[in-house]
């Protein structure tokens, strides 16, 4: 990436004409211009532009299908570009398929190939950007890895934006980054900051950072139908239940009953009330068949059946229906499950189904396990006359478009870490989604046609929901983040001779907790005590906090602490090959996963 500051008038104003040249070659490209300045966020593109001049932290929180997450990092672009400056972007995103995706979508509204233009993005092990890139989209563990690492301060110097989507997300690294661009902006008031979400909680991130505007823009999502489980059991019919119609009760004037309108309004009302009474019953019946279900069916495990069943009805009775009333191509079924687990049983369960295997139904899974060309098999067209069903976890939730989602089947759960500081445990296990997890969900099957969501839990169940998810960094065990917290010390200046950093850590007994303790939303101290005690225990850190040699190299893996250490050893003892396979297993996935294959 080039630093900002090098770009001159001439070059920030070819840079801007060779873009307007390619939108008046390319009928094509044109069209895409046309539909960028019909996104919502089109209106507010002055006011966030002017935001960010004025301040050095912007808050946008931007609704569902707005689309901040593509065109706001394009506005600093063209801005700076039209007048005469550089910009050097860096715009982070929680995924890395969300990473990739965005660069190409973006490289793609501006005529480029991703990585030869202004436009690329880096992943871990995995880099497409040119000398020339302007707007690098980065996984957030990136970002903080070069904030961490000597010659920080030099790096910052060369950007002009720092951009931080779904702020939402709320992962280790996302709430680690907003301490340390806290202290970075103090020590580089060139360089702008916007943090971006969707349902993110606005005050709390406003007040961090000293009170910075907050741009609300409204999103566009065409009309959404909601289905519950209660619902959902009487439409397919599931457990023995008939499906039931509900009908509006029809309120009659009164008349003479001698009169012909009179008996027409008798009638009238006979029918009505018999309406009624139908739907009553038909209420009472499902209340029935609800009880009776919930009574089965075990509250901590997705009902894969119900989901199959549900995936066969929608395709059978409502994807011809939609796709007759709005026309278009057919219509998606996203489907949201806690884990692998899950996708890969209901994939085997729908494979085995003869209603699935007939070539009608591509069932496509998205996960990280996933490799990254098969994953971009979800976003392509499936062949004529053929329905695509793609089963995910919350990796499609935000940042990640299927434009071709018509319905959405939201299971309500998701796999997330838990960890109890005064054990020590740490379990991976499935939860319970929030609310905003759930409207993100919804968003999904609205975003380029009307849609419909089915949810696999009670409205009762989803009143209970918390409005947001509890914060990684309070849920999780801190060995990583404590090791990069003690790596940011010594790149720091405060460190002194290893050259620059991004935050000033404090040095001593104690440094460590108290630097954590900045956090919006911080852990508890007993984690950061046990995690601080683990690190000393295998050496790692010193008793007064400070990084031993074998630290330093943990700080440079990937992996946890321990892992790290015993792959080090391994290394020593001329038996890397075995270990690493343990280290695999442990740290990244078990050997015993039957593969996408």
């Amino acid at each position: 990436m080039r630093p900002h500051a090098s770009v001159t008038p001439e070059q920030a104003a070819a840079g801007a004409a060779a873009l307007a040249r390619r939108i008046a070659s390319d009928p094509a490209l044109a069209e895409i211009q046309r539909k960028r300045a019909a996104l919502p966020v089109d209106e507010f593109k002055g006011q966030i532009l002017d935001a960010v001049a004025r301040n050095q932290v912007v808050l946008v929180a931007g609704a569902t299908g707005c689309g901040k997450t593509t065109q706001v990092p394009q506005y600093l672009i063209d801005d700076a570009w039209g007048n005469g400056r550089g910009a050097t972007i860096m715009c982070t995103q929680p995924r890395r398929i969300s990473a990739v995706t965005v660069s190409e979508r973006v490289a793609n509204e501006r005529g480029e190939n991703i990585g030869a233009g202004s436009v690329g993005y880096q992943i871990r092990l995995e880099t497409k950007a040119s000398a020339d890139c302007a707007l690098m989209f980065c996984t957030n563990g990136v970002l903080l890895r070069r904030l961490t690492s000597p010659g920080a301060d030099k790096m910052l110097e060369s950007l002009s934006h720092i951009v931080i989507d779904e702020l939402h997300e709320r992962d280790l690294f996302a709430d680690f980054l907003t301490i340390v661009l806290r202290g970075v902006l103090a020590r580089h008031r060139h360089l702008r900051l916007v943090l971006m979400s969707a349902t993110v909680r606005e005050d709390l991130f406003s007040d961090y950072f000293g009170g910075c505007p907050v741009i609300r823009v409204p999103g566009y999502t065409h009309p959404v139908a909601d289905y519950h489980l209660e619902d959902i059991l009487s439409l397919v019919g599931y457990g023995g239940g008939g499906g039931g119609g509900v009908h509006d009760f029809v309120y009659a004037a009164t008349a003479d009953p001698d009169s012909p309108e009179g008996q027409a309004v008798q009638a009238a009302t006979l029918d009505a009330a018999e309406d009624e009474i139908r739907r009553l019953s038909a209420m009472e019946n499902a209340s029935a068949q609800m009880s009776q279900y919930q009574i089965q069916a075990d509250p901590d495990e997705v009902d894969l059946q119900l989901a199959q069943e549900l995936i066969h009805w929608i395709l059978t009775h409502r994807a011809g229906e939609m796709q007759t009333a709005h026309g278009g191509p057919a219509g998606a079924v996203l489907v949201f499950l806690p884990g692998w687990n899950e996708i890969s049983q209901l994939r085997d369960n729908m494979a085995a189904d003869p209603r699935f295997s007939d070539g009608t139904t591509l069932v496509l899974p998205l996960h990280s396990m996933v490799p990254p060309q098969d994953q971009k098999r979800v976003f392509q067209r499936p062949p004529r006359g053929v329905r695509k069903v793609v089963l995910a976890t919350n990796i499609a939730e935000t940042a990640v478009t299927i434009d071709d989602v018509v319905f959405v089947v939201d299971s309500g759960r998701l796999k997330e870490k838990s960890y109890d500081a005064h054990t020590g445990v740490s379990t991976l296990q499935a939860a319970w989604i929030s609310r905003a997890s759930a409207q993100q969900r919804r968003g999904r099957a609205g975003r380029v046609r009307p849609g419909e969501c089915y949810r696999l839990y009670s409205t009762a169940r989803m009143s209970s929901f918390a409005d947001f998810q509890l914060p990684e960094m309070q849920r999780s065990p801190l060995e990583e983040l404590c090791l990069q917290v003690r790596m940011l010390a010594e790149a720091s200046s405060l460190g002194g001779e290893r050259g620059g950093g991004a935050a000033a850590v404090g040095m001593g007994q104690g440094s460590t907790a108290e630097f954590l303790l900045q956090a919006v939303e911080p852990p508890i101290p007993q984690a950061i005590s046990q995690a601080v005690a683990l690190l000393q225990d295998i050496g790692a850190m010193k008793d007064d906090e400070g990084l031993t040699r074998l630290g330093r190299h943990l700080g440079e893996m990937p992996v946890h602490p321990r892992v790290g250490k015993m792959l080090l050893y391994a290394t020593l003892l001329g038996v890397l090959d075995p270990v690493l396979t343990v280290a695999c297993a442990s740290a990244y996935r078990s050997p015993f996963v039957v593969s996408v294959d």
